[in-house]
């Protein structure tokens, strides 16, 4: 198993890790675990204790024009209800502990009216489960320990925007922490989880072609059977 203190890097296909002066998890991150959408648990906890660069497998140029003529239209529509709305930068969050490590997110638009707050993520892609998670975590946050101006409001809801096909707006209640409490743990904790690589994830993962030494990055090839 790797610690920190005996962690080799060879054959380095992208920039070198960097250490954090402290542990640093985003909501993205956790909200992924989560849901199992990321099995391998040693990606985040590596990404939690050093910085890393990785590849990048969509046009992101693209991918951010259309996610912020989102983000622009959900916070007009807001806007002509009456609502006073903040978005992404005034949104960061970040959560430090007693140990020093910190919990960070910054939801694409919170929308403030009376008492009533709404979360709001825009999502792009298909609904995943991760998405409602994710904005569950921003509530809670928002909730207990953020000084953001929906910290004051009595109903803090979620909903996450996906495009008009590919579903409906989904309004969340507030999240429980206990499971986000869950996986912090994992991702904080000095001793790194074992790492389980696939293929599926392996091809998406910044840690592949250098970092991880367990990275799979060619698919199986098939069993040929004789039962059918």
């Amino acid at each position: 198993m790797l610690r920190l203190t005996d962690l080799e890097v060879v054959q380095m296909a992208i920039p070198s890790p960097t250490p954090r002066s402290a542990p640093y998890t985003y909501a993205t991150w956790l909200s992924k675990a989560m849901a199992g959408e990321h099995g391998c648990l040693y990606a985040g906890w590596f990404k939690s204790h050093f910085s890393v660069q990785g590849k990048r497998d969509i046009n992101l140029d693209a991918w951010t024009a259309e996610h912020t003529a989102m983000v622009h239209d959900c916070a007009a529509e807001f806007r002509a209800e009456g609502y006073e709305v903040y978005l992404e930068g005034q949104n960061t969050l970040r959560v430090r502990g007693q140990g020093g490590a910190v919990l960070g997110g910054k939801p694409d638009l919170v929308a403030v009216m009376d008492e009533t707050a709404v979360v709001v993520e825009c999502k792009t892609g298909n609904p995943r489960t991760s998405d409602s998670l994710q904005v569950r975590l921003y509530m809670y946050l928002l909730s207990e320990w953020s000084t953001h101006p929906a910290r004051e409001c009595r109903r803090i809801l979620g909903e996450v925007r996906y495009k008009p096909d590919r579903g409906e707006p989904l309004r969340l209640p507030h999240a429980a922490a206990d499971l986000m409490r869950r996986y912090m743990q994992v991702f904080l904790s000095p001793v790194p989880p074992l790492a389980t690589p696939s293929f599926q994830e392996c091809r998406f993962c910044e840690l592949a072609g250098g970092v991880c030494m367990e990275s799979i990055e060619e698919e199986p090839e098939a069993v040929v059977v004789g039962w059918f």
